[in-house]
């Protein structure tokens, strides 16, 4: 918990939360207890803030006696404005350290009954859901300055972190119950359904969009190849002749006569759909920190460890029931080098791979694929080979131009993109791909047939002092389009002997 910086009493105090954390309210000592609660900072007992609030309003009357101006000042320290006088007496009988607690549990419901009476204003009004921060606001936006948060707004982590902590009832009641509460007023507030009950939960549909495209080291495939909405769980897509013209055939004809007839042709791409489920771990210690910090951390282990495992059928798969049998696109190219209308083989290490190779593999990509294009590999092998050139190749940038990026985010025209599933060594003692040319788009499909639903559970990983996290979804992954040895391809390899 943050504890407030000197200041000049209670107009100081005043002061530094409105410039330094957004204050909007009152200058009344319930008010500002209040709000320093929710933002988490220590501003001290409610006696001594009552003390200083005297004096802050002593000199508000002193400088406003020529006008007249009359302000009733605060009583002494009370549990509550609305308790019996005869319970204050008894409690003048009970051990001060009783008494205090039994004042902080009276504020600690005053808060929160009055944070879901604005909530629930806000919602008959139409208006925001408050104009108060979020606990935890304040540093997820200095994050997400410096480029470190995933999702797209504090209302979103909010939301996260709540789903995750609804689901805990059974060690955490009263927080899974207060959660429950905030989703179902965010929900209300968005017109869409919150609710978590125990067990699995359906991810909303705009939560669910972020998760999916949250930044990290994977996610490759659902940002580059083609994604198809699927409605059942099998299915075909259609795609077009990889022939000049797709099926149709021009010809020379004679004036008067009727041209040869053509048709389009056309390939079916099947696509169906398995369940990926993933388990992850999520520290017992953020339960603690922020309903914003913990869903930041949730949202980005989900997206890591699906997207991963996506990531790896796609590019390494090998068509067995490891892999959801997908066969992959590494596995497509063959373990051994080779230089055909689809391959090039580079130098007995990363490091020894020349210009004229990588030339070479932009040489071999269909013109009708060019568009969209990229190069993919690990980012051991973009350092070793892309970096490296991209230094020496005359008119290409240098290191200088690329400092900041760490990588060269363009080579020879062309996008890098780092795929950290694809093989790292520099040396390999053996034939591998260690960078892809081309234009993913046109070689995979990713059929997404079911959403992506999230569980949490205390038990699973108990004795670590982590959280359980299973997130699965439904898709489907082909990889459709190679060519072959003898024709072109929407992707080209590089090799390492």
């Amino acid at each position: 918990m943050a504890t407030a910086q000197k200041v000049a009493g209670f107009k100081g105090l005043l002061k530094l939360l409105r410039d330094d954390y957004g204050y909007e309210g009152g200058d009344t000592v319930d008010e500002v207890l209040a709000y320093a609660g929710e933002i988490e900072l220590n501003v001290g007992t409610k006696a001594s803030l009552i003390r200083a609030h005297k004096e802050y309003m002593r000199a508000n009357v002193e400088a406003n006696e020529a006008g007249g101006l009359s302000i009733e000042l605060e009583p002494e320290l009370e549990a509550s404005e609305d308790e019996p006088d005869e319970q204050k007496m008894d409690d003048e009988d009970k051990p001060a350290d009783e008494k205090a607690a039994k004042y902080r549990a009276a504020n600690e419901k005053a808060r929160t009954e009055k944070r879901l009476r604005e909530l629930e204003d806000k919602i008959r009004n139409g208006g925001g859901v408050s104009s108060v921060k979020l606990p935890g606001q304040k540093s997820w936006e200095m994050a997400k300055a410096r480029g470190k948060a995933g999702l797209a707004d504090a209302e979103s982590a909010y939301i996260m972190g709540n789903m995750v902590l609804a689901q805990l009832g059974d060690k955490a009641p009263e927080r899974a119950e207060k959660a429950r509460k905030e989703l179902k007023a965010w929900g209300q507030k968005t017109n869409t359904t919150l609710n978590v009950p125990d067990g699995s939960a359906l991810v909303d549909t705009e939560l669910q969009r972020q998760i999916w495209h949250y930044p990290n080291a994977f996610g490759i495939v659902r940002d580059y190849a083609e994604v198809v909405p699927m409605n059942s769980a099998d299915g075909s897509i259609p795609k077009g002749s990889t022939d000049d013209g797709g099926g149709y055939v021009g010809y020379w004809n004679v004036e008067g006569n009727a041209p040869t007839l053509s048709d389009l042709t056309f390939a079916n791409i099947h696509l169906y759909a398995r369940e990926l489920a993933v388990l992850g771990k999520i520290s017992r210690a953020l339960m603690d920190d922020s309903v914003i910090n913990l869903g930041e951390y949730a949202a980005q282990r989900i997206s890591e460890i699906i997207h991963k495992k996506i990531d790896d059928a796609a590019f390494n798969g090998t068509g067995t029931s490891a892999y959801g049998g997908i066969n992959g696109i590494l596995n497509q190219f063959g373990t051994a080098a080779t230089t055909d209308s689809r391959s090039v083989t580079g130098g007995g290490t990363a490091t020894a791979t020349t210009e004229a190779n990588v030339r070479s593999v932009v040489s071999k990509l269909p013109s009708k694929y060019v568009s969209g294009a990229a190069w993919y590999g690990h980012r051991a092998q973009i350092v070793n080979i892309i970096d490296r050139l991209a230094a020496s190749i005359a008119g290409g940038m240098t290191y200088k131009e690329a400092q900041g990026e760490g990588l060269s985010p363009f080579f020879l025209g062309f996008p890098v993109v780092e795929v950290e599933v694809m093989p790292s060594a520099e040396d390999a003692s053996g034939d591998q791909v260690d960078l892809l040319f081309g234009n993913l788009a046109a070689a995979c499909a990713m059929g997404s047939r079911q959403d992506l639903s999230i569980e949490f559970n205390q038990h699973r990983y108990w004795d670590e002092g982590n959280i359980g996290v299973r997130g699965s979804t439904r898709v489907a992954i082909n990889v459709h389009e190679l060519g072959s040895t003898t024709e072109g391809s929407p992707l080209v390899a590089l090799f390492q002997t």
